[in-house]
């Protein structure tokens, strides 16, 4: 069995009633998520060019016990997207939506994240540092997706819905053309996404952690805590909500037709002289959803740059 295979196998054996084992979400002082676990692992000596699969094998079968949920169904992407996340593993997982299929990313990040007293053995030109930690960084991922490439029945990549190619953001009332690019930081056009909605549709800032991040060249959604039946309820939010936005780049006939939208998401978007919205109803379903996360800070997070996630049930 190769090393792909031996991973995807640890996954396919987790029990479906598997809870995880982690605590609050936070993020850091460059607002990356993580969580805490309860325990604590090994995090080897990986290479500055590539986390291997042979180096990430034991890491999987070290981590999978404390967050199982967010292994569940899920699969290692045999081909790394952006391929310049050499140091992430990516899992995926494919959902069909009423009208659209989502993949759910899930990338985990093993990179030595600067816990200096938790250091086992240094690094140097070539190794990063081996060291202990209870802290894992992640990130979580609804992508609208166009075609899948299978070989001998793997997810080796996907092609999303693109929402442009090429997109105009406002700056300071002067709009700048910005070919999109893996490097490309996204940080502008996902507030401009968020610019579509009302402010007070959020809880936090979506300067600081934007729900509706622009990546691989569309529009996203962040599955803050993504167990089963999170994402189940998220796919449910974002599909209408990704072809509304999709309509205000774009025409949305390129991805579905009216009758559709009347038959399938009557009770979240509207049609009225050409032009896609969303319902009240909708609107307010949104509101309840994003209103639950808040962000808190204690002495203790200010002098780490950390912010906690409260969310509400």
């Amino acid at each position: 069995m190769n090393l792909i295979k031996e991973i995807d196998s640890r996954i396919k054996s987790i029990n479906p009633g598997s809870k995880n084992r982690t605590g609050d979400i936070y993020l850091n002082v460059i607002n990356n998520e993580f969580t805490l676990f309860d325990g604590k692992i090994n995090i080897p000596r990986i290479s500055v060019n590539e986390l291997d699969y042979s180096t990430a094998l034991p890491i999987v079968e070290s981590i999978i016990e404390y967050i199982p949920e967010y292994f569940y169904d899920h699969a290692l992407l045999k081909k790394k997207m952006p391929a310049a996340d050499q140091h992430y593993l990516h899992f995926v997982k494919v959902i069909r939506g009423r009208h659209i299929y989502f993949i759910h990313m899930f990338k985990l990040d093993f990179k030595f994240g600067g816990e200096t007293s938790s250091i086992t053995e240094q690094g140097d030109s070539d190794y990063y540092p081996s060291f202990n930690t209870s802290r894992l960084y992640y990130k979580s991922r609804l992508i609208p997706e166009n075609s899948l490439l299978h070989h001998d029945g793997d997810i080796i990549g996907f092609t999303p819905i693109r929402i442009f190619d090429s997109t105009k953001v406002n700056s300071d009332g002067h709009f700048q053309t910005f070919a999109m690019f893996d490097d490309f930081n996204s940080k502008e056009v996902s507030l401009e996404i968020s610019k579509l909605f009302s402010q007070d549709l959020f809880g936090t800032s979506q300067k600081i952690y934007p729900f509706l991040p622009f990546d691989y060249f569309t529009a996203t959604f962040s599955v803050l805590n993504p167990i089963p039946d999170e994402i189940v309820t998220c796919v449910g939010l974002f599909e209408p909500l990704f072809i509304f936005i999709y309509g205000n780049y774009a025409d949305y006939h390129e991805i579905i037709d009216d009758d559709t939208i009347n038959k399938k998401f009557s009770g979240e978007l509207s049609l009225k002289d050409g032009k896609i919205g969303i319902t009240t109803e909708f609107n307010q379903k949104l509101r309840e959803y994003f209103g639950r996360y808040k962000f808190f800070r204690d002495d203790d997070m200010i002098m780490k740059g950390w912010r906690k996630f409260e969310i509400q049930k």
